[in-house]
């Protein structure tokens, strides 16, 4: 027998389908249609947040002031410490998504490292882990140590907001990311480097404002390819403190 409308639920978006949310369960939970609904609302809600860039992410903003904590930088209210901030933060993405506070508890006390990439049909393309280190703060490591730390949860927190996480990638160099295996650049980006630093103007920039575009390419103080670092990301640069 056919369902009636009121049984049919909503298909989810894609990245909503793409996200599993109990990794532990063998399939997903009946949910009925009003649910589905709700869901599919509150889908489309963060997409045009993330789309428009209106979107207040707690979990990413705590994550700012564990870095600003760690720098010296708070002052008034803002009193807590890098690892207070960087605990809060993850709480916020885990509450964002549902996850319990069992998981929570569990995960921040997480002390495994990034396992190292084996290729299973060509050796040649394996790779040592590079972003060593564990999600369990460590106060007592180095300011460079606790800042990968708290970056490398703040990329997380940043999905799907790929632009951002880019930059601060570039800002800090966290977290550590593998080298280009194949790089077709022709020498304008550094394999080294990981990946782009910028994108370079348009060609309609280049046709109908060449004067703006010669003006901007002597402020960035490089040529105009990828490869070149903006000032806020000096090529270089090994330490953030």
């Amino acid at each position: 027998m056919a369902k009636a409308d009121s049984d049919l639920t909503v298909t989810p978006s894609l990245i909503d389908r793409l996200i599993d949310r109990d990794p532990r369960a063998e399939s997903d939970a009946h949910i009925t249609r009003a649910q589905s609904i709700r869901q599919l609302k509150a889908s489309l809600r963060r997409d045009l947040e993330w789309l428009l860039n209106t979107r207040r992410n707690p979990d990413a903003a705590n994550e700012s002031l564990a870095e600003v904590s760690l720098r010296g930088w708070l002052a008034g209210s803002y009193n807590k410490t890098p690892q207070e901030y960087y605990e809060a933060g993850i709480k916020a993405h885990f509450d964002m998504y549902g996850i319990s506070s069992t998981d929570y508890n569990t995960y921040i006390a997480g002390t495994t490292l990034p396992v190292s990439y084996k290729d299973p049909k060509k050796s040649a393309h394996n790779i040592d882990s590079v972003n060593r280190v564990p999600v369990k703060y460590n106060a007592a490591g180095t300011n460079e140590y606790q800042l990968q730390q708290i970056m490398t949860q703040k990329w997380i927190a940043l999905f799907p907001n790929g632009k951002e996480a880019w930059s601060e990638w570039r800002r800090t160099g966290y977290p550590k990311v593998f080298p280009n295996y194949l790089n077709y650049s022709g020498g304008t980006i550094s394999t080294a480097d990981g990946a782009r630093r910028i994108f370079k103007f348009a060609l309609g920039e280049y046709q109908n404002n060449a004067n703006g575009v010669k003006t901007a390419i002597t402020a960035l103080g490089g040529a105009d390819v990828g490869g070149t670092h903006v000032w806020w990301d000096p090529a270089g640069n090994t330490s953030n403190f």
